[in-house]
């Protein structure tokens, strides 16, 4: 079989059919594999990474094959409005240029735009900011660089000498000044190398400060914890600090004027410091008449190995804790008068609750108190017995909240 193809000159030539076909036409890839590139920018960095692409669009395309109007044609296609203003009015190019010229031109009227003196500037002053890699610094250099004008045969004695001028690296910068006969590529392995090593060892140091660290931490948390417990713990008889020696203690002996009992002074007595005032001065003095609870009674139950509880409000809990829980002045105001209370508020309560025994103190008349409809239960779930409600006006500094107490 013959195949009849237009020769270049007119002619028709022949060719056997037992000789390989071969395809004249430039392969082209598909449309969808090669995005178009949109220019909207008139900054010449900017410019600058478009035209690298276009360059790579036109060579996949095989758009540079084409006739130059169709070149042209697909140029503008890629640009904005302003763009094809300045292309058409603005630049000295024919119809029929080539893409490639009509590129160059448009860089050419973007350098004329900005004075080179202003990119030299901005190269010789450029240094290495703090957390910035090297990499990073040496890109910028080269991206201001290539902007310069700098002839070709200077071009890497220019940025040698500005990584020397701006790298951060101490160490980097002495190591490159000690070599003579530098070049560019040996300050940038010296500095990567040296920003590497810096990396590693800081990554080597935090792992193993890290975990001395941890275990210093908790010895000191123990000592101070140790230590903390020592200053904090009181002596049971007097109140002052802890005595090395139990019989040196100031209150062997004294009567407590309190409860009357002997072998402990009247501060370490009772849970309670109540300051009364004003109109309940007559109610309070018989009610202060009411032997009050003795913490030194307490301690005479342990010592007899029976199961001691703190009482605090009626609201029992086992055990003591290792540091005495600070208290505060409160000042309470109810329909009888005022008094001034040291206790610890507890601020996770859903409820004001305080016991007979301090009612009695403050001067309320627990047998003529609101009824009261709600159950209340301690922590643990123990129920509480309910005698009724009282509005209270509690004050602590400029703090003032009213609410019934229970």
């Amino acid at each position: 079989m013959m195949e009849r193809l237009l020769s270049p000159g007119g002619t028709v030539a022949a060719r056997s059919d037992h000789r390989p076909a071969t395809n004249d036409a430039p392969a082209r890839l598909p449309a969808a594999a090669t995005p178009a590139l949109f220019l909207t920018s008139s900054a010449l960095r900017d410019f600058a990474a478009w035209k690298m692409k276009f360059d790579g669009y036109m060579l996949l395309t095989r758009a540079d094959n084409l006739p130059p109007k169709e070149q042209r044609a697909i140029l503008l296609s890629l640009l904005d409005e302003d763009w094809t203003r300045v292309i058409r009015y603005a630049l000295p190019v024919a119809e029929d240029t080539p893409a490639k010229e009509v590129v160059m031109a448009m860089e050419a009227h973007l350098r004329t735009q900005r004075n080179v003196l202003v990119d030299r500037r901005e190269f010789y002053s450029r240094i290495q900011e703090e957390g910035e890699t090297f990499d990073d610094f040496l890109c910028s250099l080269k991206e201001i660089a290539s902007f310069c004008d700098f002839c070709q045969h200077c071009f890497d004695t220019q940025l040698r000498d500005r990584v020397v001028c701006g790298a951060r690296d101490d160490e980097a910068v002495k190591a490159m000044l000690e070599n003579k006969d530098l070049t560019l590529n040996n300050a940038v392995d010296v500095c990567r190398a040296s920003e590497v090593a810096r990396n590693t060892r800081a990554e080597l140091r935090s792992g193993a400060i890290g975990k001395v660290s941890a275990y210093q931490r908790q010895r000191s948390q123990t000592r101070e914890y140790g230590a903390t417990r020592d200053i904090n713990q009181k002596c049971t008889r007097c109140g002052y600090r802890r005595h090395k020696d139990s019989t040196a203690c100031p209150a062997i002996g004294a009567t407590c004027r309190n409860c009357g009992e002997s072998g402990h002074f009247q501060s370490v007595c009772g849970p309670f410091d109540v300051d009364v005032s004003d109109a309940s001065t007559e109610r309070t003095t018989e009610s202060l008449s009411v032997p009050p609870t003795s913490r030194w009674g307490e301690r005479r139950h342990r010592q007899c190995k029976r199961q001691v509880r703190q009482t605090i409000a009626d609201v029992y809990t086992k055990g003591l804790a290792a540091r005495p829980t600070p208290q505060v002045s409160v000042t309470v105001t109810h329909p009888a008068g005022v008094a001034n209370v040291r206790c610890t508020p507890d601020t996770g309560a859903e409820t004001i609750v305080m016991g007979s025994q301090l009612a009695l103190r403050l001067g309320i008349d627990i047998d003529n108190l609101l009824p009261a409809h709600a159950s209340f239960s301690a922590v643990g779930g123990n129920p509480l017995e309910c005698k009724g409600q009282v509005g209270c006006s509690l004050e602590l500094g400029v703090t003032a909240l009213k609410q019934p107490s229970t």
